[in-house]
């Protein structure tokens, strides 16, 4: 798990600067996406987080992962799960 606070902290496909919890301070870790096939990443955030934070981070990650799903896409995927 990576807590950051902005897209910018995504510095690029190797590196990522985030909040460690139990050392109480900002780290960075390389490698941070693992280099496999099926990828999947899960991204969470508060009520008072706007959805463009949400989306400028979504679409950082599709940069360096070339998914192909999009953010309408993904969204509608939400819908659909909560819903049942």
């Amino acid at each position: 798990t990576y807590f950051i606070s902005s897209p910018e902290e995504i510095s690029d496909d190797t590196t990522i600067y985030h909040f460690n919890y139990a050392l109480k301070q900002r780290v960075s870790t390389k490698n941070f996406l693992p280099q496999k096939a099926g990828l999947k990443i899960v991204i969470t955030s508060g009520a008072s987080c706007p959805d463009s934070l949400l989306d400028a981070i979504i679409h950082k990650l599709n940069s360096f992962i070339g998914t192909v799903n999009t953010t309408d896409a993904v969204l509608n995927n939400l819908t659909t799960f909560l819903a049942n």
